[in-house]
Order: C-alpha cells, then sequence, then structure tokens
C-alpha cells in the first residue's frame, strides 16, 4: 500500500509538473509567437513604408525629370516660336516698308512730273504771251508809226496849203470853244454841288456854232 500511494503520488506529481511545464511551455510559446507575429508585422509595416518612401521618391525624382523635360520643352517650343514670329514679322515689316517706299516714289515721281508739266505750261505760257506782246507792240509800233506818218503829213498839208493867218484864226477859235467847254463843265458841276438851274446848255452850244462859222 506504501508502494501503491507512493507510486500513485509520483504519478500526479509527475502530471502536475508536466501540465505545468506544458503551461508554461505554451505561455513561453505564444509570448515568443506573438512577438515574432508582431516584429513581423512591424517588420513589414517599416518594409512597406520604407519600400512606399523610395517609391515615392522615386516618383518625385521622376515626376522632377519630368516637369524638367517638359519646361525644357516649352523653354525650346518658346524659343523657336519667338525665332519665327520675329522672322514672319520682320519678312511682313520688310513687306510694308517696301509698299510704302513704293508708294512714296511713286507719289513723289507723280508730284514730279506735275510740277515738271506745271513749270513747262509755264514756260509755254510765257512764250505765249511774249509772242503774243510782241506781236501787240509790233502792231501797236506799225499803227503808232502810221498815225505819226498821217499826222506829219496832214500836219504838212496843213502849213504848205493854209496861210498863216487862217492858221492863226483856228487856233484861237479852238482855244475859244475848248474855254467854253471847260466853263460849261465847270458850271454843271457847281450847279450839281449847289442845287442850282443848270446853265442853257443850247444857248451855249448856240454861242459856240455862231463862234466857229465865224472861224469859218
Amino acid at each position: 500500500e506504501l508502494w501503491a500511494s507512493v507510486e500513485i503520488q509520483r504519478c500526479w506529481r509527475g502530471y502536475r509538473g508536466r501540465l505545468r511545464w506544458e503551461m508554461e511551455w505554451e505561455r513561453v510559446t505564444s509570448r515568443e509567437a506573438a512577438a515574432a507575429k508582431l516584429q513581423r508585422a512591424i517588420r513589414g509595416w517599416l518594409a512597406r513604408t520604407r519600400t512606399d518612401r523610395i517609391r515615392k521618391k522615386k516618383a518625385r525624382a521622376e515626376f522632377q525629370r519630368a516637369r524638367l523635360r517638359f519646361k525644357s520643352a516649352q523653354r525650346i517650343q518658346a524659343v523657336v516660336r519667338g525665332h519665327q514670329c520675329r522672322k514672319r514679322m520682320h519678312g511682313y515689316r520688310q513687306r510694308q516698308v517696301a509698299a510704302v517706299t513704293k508708294i512714296q516714289s511713286n507719289f513723289r515721281g507723280h508730284r514730279l512730273r506735275i510740277g515738271l508739266w506745271a513749270q513747262q505750261v509755264e514756260r509755254n505760257t510765257v512764250r505765249i504771251q511774249a509772242a503774243a506782246r510782241g506781236f501787240l507792240v509790233r502792231n501797236r509800233r506799225f499803227q503808232v508809226l502810221v498815225k505819226i506818218i498821217c499826222i506829219q503829213h496832214n500836219y504838212r498839208k496843213w502849213h504848205r496849203y493854209v496861210p498863216e493867218a487862217e492858221r492863226a484864226r483856228r487856233v484861237e477859235a479852238w482855244k475859244a470853244a475848248r474855254a467854253a467847254s471847260r466853263a460849261n463843265a465847270d458850271g454843271a458841276a457847281a450847279c450839281e454841288e449847289l442845287a442850282v438851274v443848270p446853265v442853257d446848255m443850247e444857248a451855249v452850244l448856240d454861242v459856240g456854232d455862231q463862234t466857229q462859222a465865224s472861224a469859218r
């Protein structure tokens, strides 16, 4: 019986020891498994975070390179377009300047031709006027010479055929008639100024006729 009780105690104590050891083992194993799982999760998160940072850094660098390429392309395009625009505007301005120069040359030529034509017309007009005036002067001189010759002829004839006394009488009669006409004109002017009755012109004319008749 003693041996049986000792054996039972030994078995029970062994069972309890194994149970305690298994429980301790399970506790340690579960702790280690939990730690390993936590480490695995943390390491995975760190790896993913590092990978995300690396990927974002690469993406940022790629974006910066793409942005730089885009800016460079924009700059090149702006330079090329500016060159093309300046070249096109230079050609357009050259065409405008050529057109304006052509218009100015045509207008100046037209104005110069008009001026030359006006000068030629004026010169021709002066020549025509000079020829006409010369003709008129020569014609007038010829008429004056004819009248002078006629006057000289009549005067010589008058001196040759009219006696001295008759010439003196006619001169006196002419002077008297001229004096009477001047007096008549002065009287008419005075009558107009003073509102006086004018002189009887018929009487004056009768006197003049009698004077001329007596002179004849």
